[in-house]
């Protein structure tokens, strides 16, 4: 019978690395040039300590085969070729992390533009915004730079250990009693990271959304005048921040102090039993010092490594966050499904129950039945919170019903596709949104492929035309965000020319004049009566007095069913819950 819900994935379940790289898969060529250039300048670098051992043992024995200067000029152009391939491989990178971040991200918000209503119910628009920037960032980094310089250090750490055990294989064991330990201290450590990572990149979620609303809503904060207790607010989803960052940051400290002990107690152990292989004359000067380096570049590679670990893990976490959103598997698809040939309008709804996904306690509709014959203008009132406004939000097939069904022209609009129904209802809501773009663009985006013509017979309709040619921009204006640049009248004129432009045989209007003031509320009626002319209506009242020409009233009354139902006239002459409501209105008016 349907039902609400976001899918697989809403647990987040944990990222391997596997998947962490397999975003890097379409840069392959790329990562193999990186891969090869990391190789040749290992090689480079593992050069160092031979030529440095091979002087010393010349000088000591006073051979004359080769000078110092002429090593020292070889290293030179070696080092020249490195420093190249260095340049080379570091652009390539960085432009192949800037292409596996652009296409996260845009899988990312495709995901994101994929879910359902319930999903957004239980996001915060701050945490949302905050895995397309913060995480993403994070991610990137994880496959670059850290997993560079981490196949790096490999490289020089795996060819260290190679030279240690051709120079000495005793002295080798010694020097590497430490790999144990550090793996152990990864292995555990790491789990511990990646889990307080995940709590931090939350804490983040907290934050941008704390910031998103407050900056979003700032003339709200600005007449209640609580810019200081915002500031408070803000100021506490930091310290959250801060709090769990600190144990990341002591968890990483431990284990980079940890490798770094390892690491120096086996060098340690190099010096002492090195230096008696040097005194029993077993092993030359020169060779300690080319072991000593090799010895050195291991540790050096190791330590690195863990700092390389600790940046893989929280690149995790933060891909955790994100696949978590990619995986998700919407209860209401956006398309697929059925699309009938013509539509007459007539809308069903059938012993209804329904709850929202994010307040399951609450029933909100109870075996609620309503037929609306096509053609036909049906008001819906109530008390607030009767679940007026939810009638609309099925219709739409913003959710689906816990039990029953929701039918247009006969057909469960389970079976529709959902894109296609969509665009069969002009909604009209009460907070009309505006995008920051031109007059002509907001209104567009009811069709996008409508004509310039269409647009502004559409905003004719809508009693629109006339103030938008008054701008100096004409239907070029900018609106601003959300709309602040027009007045309330305007913005809700232009959302009515929006949900008619592609000519939908139902309109859905979702109290659409309650919060304009009576000059405003005439231009939109006025505008509104063209709009309803020979279409399926469903208007969800606030202001009672506008719905006196409805051809049938539901009026609900909190119990989740359909209390009273018909005409304007009938409703009052019952002096049931309907002339309640009109009188208890017309007392406070």
């Amino acid at each position: 019978e349907g039902g609400s819900g976001s899918g697989a994935g809403e647990e987040g379940k944990p990222v391997g690395v596997g998947r962490l790289v397999s975003l890097a898969r379409p840069e392959a060529a790329r990562f193999a040039f990186v891969l090869a250039s990391l190789l040749g300048t290992s090689a480079v670098s593992l050069a160092f300590p031979a030529a440095i051992g091979g002087v010393l043992d010349s000088a000591v024995a006073q051979s004359t085969s080769w000078t110092p200067w002429q090593v020292a000029g070889g290293m030179a152009a070696l080092f020249a070729a490195q420093s190249v391939l260095m340049a080379v491989r570091g652009s390539v990178l960085k432009i192949s992390g800037e292409r596996i971040a652009a296409r996260l991200r845009q899988a990312l918000f495709d995901a994101i533009m994929r879910q359902d209503v319930a999903w957004f119910d239980r996001h915060r628009t701050g945490d949302v915004m905050n895995r397309l920037t913060a995480d993403v960032q994070m991610v990137q980094n994880s496959l670059t730079n850290n997993i560079a310089m981490g196949l790096r250090n490999a490289f020089v750490g795996v060819g260290g250990v190679v030279m240690l055990v051709h120079m000495a294989p005793t002295l080798a064991a010694v020097s590497l009693v430490a790999i144990p330990p550090i793996a152990l201290g990864w292995r555990y450590g790491g789990n511990i990271i990646k889990k307080r990572q995940l709590a931090v990149q939350e804490a983040l979620g907290d934050t941008a959304n704390v910031a998103e609303e407050r900056v979003s809503n700032i003339r709200t904060v600005r007449v209640f005048a609580q810019e200081l207790a915002e500031g408070r607010r803000y100021g506490d989803a930091v310290q959250t921040v801060y709090e769990r960052s600190r144990g990341v940051a002591i968890a990483s400290s431990i284990l980079d102090g940890t490798v770094h002990f390892a690491v120096n107690l086996g060098l340690c152990g190099v010096i002492g039993y090195g230096g008696n292989m040097v005194l029993s004359g077993d092993m030359s000067v020169g060779d300690l010092t080319a072991f000593m380096l090799y010895a050195t570049y291991c540790g050096v590679s190791l330590a690195s490594l863990a700092g390389t670990f600790v940046d893989v893990m929280k690149g995790l976490s933060a891909s955790t966050r994100i696949f978590s959103v990619i995986d998700s598997t919407p209860s209401i698809p956006i398309s697929g499904g059925r699309v009938l040939e013509t539509v007459r309008g007539q809308l069903t709804l059938r012993d209804v129950d329904f709850r929202y996904p994010s307040r399951t306690d609450v029933q909100v509709l109870n075996g609620f039945s309503l037929d609306i014959p096509a053609g036909a203008t049906c008001a819906i009132a109530g008390p607030s919170g009767s679940g007026k406004s939810t009638v609309a939000a099925l219709l739409n097939r913003l959710y689906d019903p816990e039990r029953g069904a929701v039918l247009l022209d006969g057909v469960d609009v389970r079976e529709l596709d959902p894109s296609w129904l969509r665009r069969q209802i002009g909604t009209v809501s009460q907070d009309p949104i505006l995008f920051s773009a031109s007059i002509a663009e907001n209104i567009r985006y009811g069709n996008p492929h409508a004509t310039d013509a269409e647009v502004e017979e559409a905003a004719r309709t809508a009693n629109a035309h006339q103030f938008i040619v008054s701008f100096p921009d004409g239907y070029d204006s900018l609106v601003g965000e959300r709309g602040v640049q027009l007045s309330g009248g305007q913005r809700q004129r232009i959302s009515i020319a929006r949900a008619i432009l592609g000519d939908p045989a139902i309109v859905c209007l979702d109290e659409a004049t309650s919060a304009l003031d009576a000059e405003s509320e005439h231009a939109v009626q006025d505008a509104l009566q063209k709009v309803m002319a020979g279409r399926t209506v469903v208007s969800v009242a606030h202001r009672l007095s506008s719905i006196k020409a409805a051809d049938m009233i539901a009026v609900l009354d909190g119990s989740g069913r359909v209390a009273e139902l018909g005409a304007y006239d009938e409703l009052i002459a019952k002096e049931g819950v309907f002339k309640d409501l009109v009188h208890r209105q017309l007392v406070v008016q």
